[in-house]
């Protein structure tokens, strides 16, 4: 850099030093040029690199030598046109391999360039900003060989040493109030309830695959396109209801949207398996899918030919989302929305975050299924303009190439502690600042602290239901500010038995929803979850909580993960599936599975009441859970139907 700065004062000064060396000092022209090759050859020594780098030491040379030979100060005055016929150079030869000088510079400048939706528009612009650079260097090659041979040596010196820079200042200055309206341009926020097929550059980038810098880009043009062709699929069939379930994240967004400028009962399946599917469609409606046994197949209908100019109609803001959930039960459960509650649920969040979601891609292990993944995997860098990864994490060696993107990763609390338990992961994961979101049950301050260690970020949890989406948000990194803090437009309140009630925009029908969260709250309006209703059960007349017997269980270190429930009818006990810890398998080692529960009960004594111990064990590999690391209570349930082999 010192030496940058000192070839910039040598180019300023050049031309006031030869001015005063010949008309004020009266220097012999040889003296002169003895001592401007002297000087060349000192910046040639101390640049190092290539050629290139050391060529405008190398120009003064061959000047300060043929001043030597001629004694000529004309050819002193040529220093000047000599860089800027570099420059333009340069510049124009540049752009003849794709990627201007000026957009580098801009990679340099702003890194979030590099990830930027609106990259292939920047592209453009930085092009345009090059050819105005390359004019005004072939302007200034004008009016220099103008000094060198009309003008005298004054004029020479004032216009290269001073004249100049007010006009490349001016340049600089002009050229950034352009930027700046340019800019507003750019990602400019859209929901897809306001969009038109003029919404987004054709080049924009909406999704990738893999990389995002590998460039297998889906852009603007790419989904209007999809979308007509599914939409075409729609009108022919002409169902009154149309399911989606769609793992990949791109082919997804394509098909609600169709669904939606076809003004159809829009239903998204959690669950992919034919009878669910058919259950949801109720004689009346098709579900397009990725599985061909529960439905049309969305990759052959994305590749069917267009029969006519893509379109893209408007999605109306009051379009039906409904969201179906298999819950804890496995049956279908609409949760109604309009796509516009949805979109409009982003707002605090995009606000909140803005900066840090424009300067990332996003990546996701969540489902758009999920209201957590539909919003924050897609609807909401859809708006954002920010080009979100179509492929779902499903494995945690998934984030290893990515390790030189800027990612927004969305996930859930069970699968980020899956992520920190792989020892793989763990030592060779290198994220270039990411930034986490996650959601889909509490997460713990072990488990955040852990992700820290391995993605370098501390998780953000946003706190919500398919019901309410997002309404509140917090980073427990400070122990001492762990309570969830209310998005600005959620009023919460308390109800007698102590659960929070929840008002907000995005509930369908408007009404205050009654959660079975236990909270408490403190004198900010913050609060903090105690628990769940559900989970505070009654036997022989005593309130018993089973988190607190989960809680116990892993205490004795023998289990990782422990699910207790409510079993018998008439007589209440306690029943408990327990996945063992390592240390537990070893301490278990020679007994009969049959007897691990008695050594449970044994531990288990020390701490808490007979009443309180289950009386049923089950010792599963793992807990039943869904893709959002939900417990599946019928699952659960079931384990306890039988007996013990």
């Amino acid at each position: 850099m010192p030496l940058k700065i000192l070839g910039c004062v040598i180019g300023i000064m050049y031309p006031v030093f030869v001015f005063v060396s010949i008309n004020i000092l009266h220097l012999p022209m040889r003296i002169l040029a003895l001592g401007i090759f002297v000087l060349a050859a000192v910046l040639f020594a101390l640049r190092r690199g290539s050629m290139k780098s050391r060529a405008g030491a190398v120009g003064l040379g061959v000047i300060a030598l043929i001043v030597m030979i001629t004694a000529s100060e004309t050819v002193l005055r040529f220093y000047p046109v000599l860089v800027n016929c570099s420059l333009f150079l340069v510049f124009s030869l540049s752009m003849r391999g794709g990627n201007s000088i000026i957009f580098h510079f801009a990679e340099l400048w702003d890194r979030r360039v590099r990830t930027s939706p609106d990259r292939s528009a920047i592209i453009g612009y930085c092009r345009k900003v090059n050819i105005v650079w390359c004019c005004f260097f072939v302007f200034n090659i004008s009016m220099s060989l103008y000094t060198v041979f009309r003008g005298s040596s004054f004029i020479w010196a004032i216009y290269n040493s001073f004249i100049v820079y007010i006009l490349i200042g001016t340049l600089f200055a002009g050229e950034f109030i352009v930027r700046c309206i340019y800019n507003r341009k750019l990602t400019e926020r859209i929901f897809l309830s306001a969009s038109d097929i003029n919404s987004r550059h054709p080049d924009h980038v909406v999704a990738y695959s893999g990389k995002y810098s590998d460039g297998n880009y889906l852009t603007w043009k790419d989904f209007v396109s999809d979308v007509s062709r599914i939409r075409s699929f729609i009108e022919e069939k002409n169902p009154e209801i149309v399911v989606v379930h769609i793992d990949d994240f791109y082919l997804f967004l394509a098909a609600i949207t169709a669904a939606m400028q076809c003004r159809k009962d829009l239903r998204i399946s959690a669950n992919n398996s034919p009878g669910f599917v058919s259950e949801m469609t109720e004689g009346r409606g098709i579900a397009i899918t990725d599985n061909p046994a529960s439905g049309f197949d969305v990759n052959e209908i994305v590749n069917r030919p267009l029969s006519e100019e893509p379109s893209f109609p408007p999605v109306s803001p009051d379009s039906p989302v409904s969201l179906f959930t298999s819950g804890s039960t496995g049956k279908p459960k609409a949760v109604p929305h309009t796509i516009f509650g949805l979109e409009n649920d982003n707002s605090f969040f995009m606000e909140k975050w803005k900066k840090d979601f424009k300067a990332r891609s996003v990546v996701s292990s969540v489902n758009p299924h999920h209201i957590f993944g539909l919003i924050f995997s897609v609807l909401r860098p859809f708006a954002e303009g920010v080009p979100f990864r179509r492929e779902r994490i499903e494995d945690p060696m998934q984030f290893l190439p990515l390790g030189n993107e800027h990612l927004l990763i969305v996930t859930t609390p069970y699968f980020l502690d899956i992520c920190t338990k792989d020892p793989d992961l763990r030592n060779d994961l290198k994220l270039n600042d990411p930034y986490i979101a996650v959601s889909g049950g509490a997460l713990s301050r072990e488990i955040a602290a852990a992700a820290e260690e391995v993605f370098g970020v501390w998780p953000t949890e946003i706190y919500g239901s398919t019901e309410t989406g997002g309404i509140a948000w917090r980073i427990t990194k400070d122990p001492e500010d762990c309570a969830w803090h209310p998005a600005d437009d959620v009023r919460l309140s308390q109800a007698d038995d102590g659960c929070l009630i929840v008002s907000c925009p995005s509930i369908f029908d408007g009404k205050p929803l009654h959660t079975q969260d236990l909270v408490s709250f403190d004198d900010c309006g913050d609060f903090t979850i105690l628990g769940r209703k559900d989970s505070v059960v009654k036997i022989a007349e005593k309130r018993i909580s089973t988190l607190e017997v989960e809680g116990r269980i892993k205490e004795t270190g023998y289990a990782d993960e422990a699910k207790v429930i409510l079993l018998g009818n008439e007589r209440k006990y306690l029943g408990a599936a327990v996945v063992l810890s390592d240390t537990g398998r070893k301490a278990l080692e020679g007994i009969k599975p049959s007897e691990y529960a008695r050594v449970f009960r044994k531990e288990l004594s020390k701490y808490l009441e007979s009443v309180t111990i289950p009386r049923k064990w089950r010792f599963v590999d793992a807990i039943p859970r869904n893709s959002m690391g939900k417990i599946q209570m019928e699952e659960v349930e079931a384990l306890f139907q039988r007996e013990v082999e």
